[in-house]
């Protein structure tokens, strides 16, 4: 195996978001969410997962770094040619069955069937739990 240098760790990284931000996105690997808002390591929270959901997981996440990390607003990115909005629970609950060999009765996957719908609900859902600054603490796109 070839062996990868890396960089000298940031000394100036705190684990506090500089930028007082935290984003909600999907997995999808063309994503980068510090390139698409113009952002450096140590300037935001990023928090992944397929169909960028604000799941319980997720609540938990943005609750923390809220009440603990100095998180004053969230953006939530969805995106388009989303593997979670071409297929239906069923079909994900089917294909990962397939390949888990375990009993996946009762998952729910979080297929997303109508991006704009599921934005809306999602931002409302991480609400009770956001910042509370007096300013719109959620944006979604």
């Amino acid at each position: 195996l070839p062996v990868v240098s890396q960089p000298p760790p940031r000394i100036d990284l705190t684990g506090r978001p500089r930028r007082g931000l935290a984003v909600v996105t999907c997995m999808d690997t063309r994503i980068d969410p510090l390139a698409v808002l113009g952002l450096e390591p140590g300037d935001a929270k990023i928090l992944r997962n397929a169909g960028a959901r604000v799941t319980d997981d997720v609540v938990r996440s943005l609750a923390i770094v809220v009440a603990a990390l100095g998180v004053d607003r969230v953006a939530l990115i969805a995106h388009t040619d989303c593997a979670a909005a071409k297929s239906t629970d069923d079909e994900l609950r089917a294909l990962v069955a397939g390949v888990a060999e375990a009993d996946v009765t009762g998952w729910e996957p979080l297929a997303v069937d109508d991006q704009r719908a599921t934005l809306r609900r999602d931002v409302d859902r991480h609400r009770p739990v956001g910042p509370r600054r007096g300013r719109e603490p959620a944006c979604g796109g």
